[in-house]
């Protein structure tokens, strides 16, 4: 579309030239097409640097699709007496250059192949300018429809955008940031949530300076007086210099953090949308900054909570350890029946099972009851459940010898408390993870004519 931005040049074209050109665009639209109804679809799921990177304002710029117009303009291809000579030529150029491929029957087939795609009975004139039209019009429809979604994205998508953007070249980033707090714990007394917190500040106004977040609208005044982060000159080295800005740039930057406790925590939906909504702007240099003051941020967090332990409940990643915990405890006690599994099933079964359940639809009551102090009773029941399937345990597992590999691990050891625990849940027909484990049970271990069977026998 360059040549259609200067008319001069479009006009000095012969027909043969437009045509290959409009061929050229018509295969490029065919493409983007794809590509954007690929984006449009997922754009419901998740956000990528591929939309983000959509210049929306470029195509609907008038001065755009004023320039381009010559394009649909069916006249601007009809065939013309010196396409001929203009093939002739064109093969003559190729045998000048003595190219080692380009041969007498290879030329013959070129100039067929030339001659059919300036033919009017092969490809009419008007048909190009409509093929053209209509690619431009589905662009345009598309575009809209992405444009539209786009501006009612969910906070989740957006979250995910910036894990997405930080865990590029995360690699550099925590080089970088755990190269210079290591240096600075060499070189200070950092045992102390003073020291710790001034150089939370520090690494804030080195941050601000470099005026990541100038893309972001101005704050007003009640932002700025209001803002919760205030930067205390006696938490910086001596002769910082700090920016005439740093109220503004604090205001801007307060946008994107969520404070708990003493623990600053930067907010990924808001950040994510700034990065997604900027991407143009926003410089390699300023993510670079962005990840690193992350990563510096986690190093300087989990040392104040290592000085103040009642902090870690702080920490942004708290919970996915505790979680972690329970679900490494679980796991644990699960295996201990391993050595009863069904031939033919994987010895990872038992915590492929767990980790399903574990993070699937039912995660909300599954966690909360292996969460429990005691999370040993629902254990029991969840392997009563898959013995009473057959399917998963030999014959030989039974409620006294599976009791007898968990009882050790559990913190009151009892094996005929345990081996109650598992007849009342191979009994149970009726709960949520009674109904969650049959079915896993069908998926991973029926055949699939018992599958059709069982299918059969319900209707």
């Amino acid at each position: 579309m360059m040549l259609v931005s200067t008319p001069h040049v479009w006009d000095s074209l012969s027909s043969l030239s437009r045509r290959m050109v409009a061929m050229g665009i018509i295969a490029e639209m065919k493409a983007a097409i794809e590509q954007l109804e690929t984006i449009n679809q997922r754009l419901e799921l998740e956000i990528s640097v591929e939309d983000a990177d959509i210049d929306f304002g470029l195509w609907g710029a008038g001065s755009f699709t004023q320039r381009i117009q010559p394009l649909f303009q069916g006249n601007s291809y009809i065939e013309s007496e010196e396409d001929n000579s203009m093939v002739n030529a064109m093969c003559d150029l190729f045998t000048i250059s003595k190219s080692v491929t380009f041969s007498e029957a290879t030329a013959s087939s070129v100039k067929t192949g030339m001659r059919q795609l300036v033919s009017e009975g092969v490809v009419n004139h008007a048909d190009i300018g409509k093929a053209l039209m209509a690619g431009y019009g589905e662009i345009a429809v598309l575009l809209q429809q992405i444009k539209d979604k786009m501006t009612d994205i969910p906070d989740e998508l957006y979250e995910n955008y910036c894990d997405q953007c930080f865990a590029r070249d995360l690699d550099l980033a925590y080089q970088q940031a755990e190269r210079d707090y290591r240096l600075w714990k060499d070189e200070h007394e950092w045992k102390s949530l003073q020291a710790l917190e001034d150089k939370r500040t520090q690494e804030i106004v080195k941050l601000l300076a470099a005026n990541v977040f100038v893309h972001a609208t101005k704050p007003t005044n009640r932002e700025i007086k209001d803002c919760r982060l205030k930067i205390q000159e006696e938490a910086l080295e001596l002769d910082t210099q700090l920016p005439d800005n740093i109220d503004t740039e604090c205001a801007r930057l307060a946008r994107y953090v969520v404070m708990k406790g003493s623990i600053m925590w930067l907010d990924y939906a808001k950040l994510g949308k700034y990065l997604y909504k900027h991407y143009h702007e926003i410089t390699f240099e300023d993510e670079l900054r962005l990840k690193v003051f992350s990563v510096m941020l986690d190093f300087i967090h989990r040392d104040m909570a290592d000085v103040k332990p009642s902090l870690a409940v702080y920490l942004p990643d708290y919970e996915d350890n505790k979680l972690q915990a329970i679900f490494d405890n679980a796991a644990k006690v699960f295996n201990s029946c391993k050595s009863y599994l069904n031939d033919g099933l994987s010895e990872d079964f038992l915590t492929d099972y767990l980790k399903a359940i574990f993070y699937g639809d039912i995660k909300k009551e599954v966690q909360k009851r292996l969460g429990r102090k005691s999370p040993y009773s629902t254990i029991c029941e969840m392997i009563g459940m898959l013995k009473s399937s057959l399917k998963v345990f030999k014959a030989n597992a039974t409620s006294e010898r599976l009791a007898a590999c968990i009882s050790p691990l559990t913190e009151k050891p009892n094996k005929d408390s345990m081996k109650r625990k598992i007849d009342k849940g191979a009994d149970d027909h009726t709960s949520k993870i009674r109904n969650w484990t049959d079915q896993y049970i069908r998926e991973h271990c029926y055949s699939e004519t018992e599958r059709l069977f069982l299918e059969q026998a319900r209707k």
